[in-house]
C-alpha cells in the first residue's frame, strides 16, 4: 500500500511539472535554436563545394512556402498555421525569434509579425497572408523542426497561396534561394586561412552572415531574403 502511495505521489509531481513547463513555454517568445547544420553548410560554401540541396532544408509537401521564408499550413478547422521556414531558421541560427502580434489582432500580408534579434541586430519577418490571429504556439526546443508561430483565421487565402510554392515548386524555389545564399556567403566569407578556424568545442568560431558583416551588409542580407 505504501509503495502504491509513493508511486502515485511521484506521478502527481511529474504531471504538475509537465503542466508548469507547458505554461512557462506558452508565455515565452518563440526561439530559433542554434544548430551546427548552418555552420557546416556555410563552411561548404566557403570551401567552394556547397553540397547543399533543397532537401537539406526539408520542405514539407503539406506546406506552402512564401518568398519571405514563412510557411502556411492548412488546418482541418479552417484556420492556418504560420511559421518561419527552416532555411531562415538555419541561416539566422544565433538569432532569437520574438513574436509581435497577439490573439485577436488583425494582420495583413507584408506586415511584420515577428523579429529576429541578436546583438543589437534586428530583422523583421513579414506575414504571408491576411487574417486574424487566433492562437499563439509555444516554443519547441528541437532544432530539426519548423514549429508554427501562430494560427490565423485567414482572409483572401486563395489569392495569397497563389504567390507561394508547394511540393516540387518549393524545391525549385529553394534551389534558387541556395544560390542566393552561396552568393552572399561568397561576398562575406572570411579569408581562406580562417575558414578552418574552430572554437574550443569544435564548432566554427564565428557566424559569417552576422558577426562578420557590417550594417550595410546585414541590410543586404535582409533585402535578399525578404526580411525588413
Amino acid at each position: 500500500m505504501v509503495a502504491i502511495l509513493v508511486i502515485l505521489t511521484i506521478a502527481a509531481f511529474l504531471v504538475i511539472d509537465v503542466l508548469v513547463r507547458r505554461r512557462q513555454l506558452a508565455h515565452q517568445p518563440v526561439r530559433v535554436f542554434a544548430s551546427s547544420f548552418v555552420r557546416e553548410a556555410l563552411q561548404k560554401v566557403w570551401m567552394g563545394n556547397p553540397g547543399l540541396t533543397p532537401a537539406d532544408f526539408r520542405p514539407r509537401p503539406d506546406r506552402f512556402y512564401d518568398p519571405g521564408h514563412t510557411f502556411v499550413e492548412l488546418e482541418p478547422d479552417g484556420t492556418v498555421a504560420v511559421g518561419v521556414d527552416r532555411f531562415l531558421r538555419e541561416m539566422m541560427a544565433d538569432f532569437r525569434l520574438v513574436g509581435l502580434v497577439t490573439p485577436g489582432q488583425t494582420v495583413s500580408r507584408g506586415q511584420p509579425i515577428a523579429e529576429l534579434r541578436s546583438n543589437g541586430r534586428t530583422a523583421r519577418v513579414l506575414s504571408p497572408i491576411d487574417g486574424v490571429v487566433t492562437q499563439l504556439h509555444p516554443a519547441m526546443p528541437d532544432e530539426g523542426v519548423e514549429p508554427p508561430l501562430y494560427s490565423l483565421a485567414p482572409q483572401n487565402l486563395s489569392e495569397h497561396l497563389n504567390r507561394m510554392s508547394v511540393g516540387e515548386q518549393a524545391l525549385l524555389w529553394l534551389k534558387g534561394e541556395i544560390g542566393k545564399l552561396q552568393g552572399v556567403a561568397a561576398q562575406l566569407m572570411p579569408k581562406p586561412a580562417l575558414v578552418g578556424a574552430t572554437s574550443a568545442d569544435g564548432g566554427l568560431a564565428r557566424d559569417p552572415l552576422v558577426s562578420e558583416c557590417d550594417e550595410a551588409e546585414f541590410t543586404k542580407i535582409k533585402n535578399t531574403f525578404g526580411l525588413m
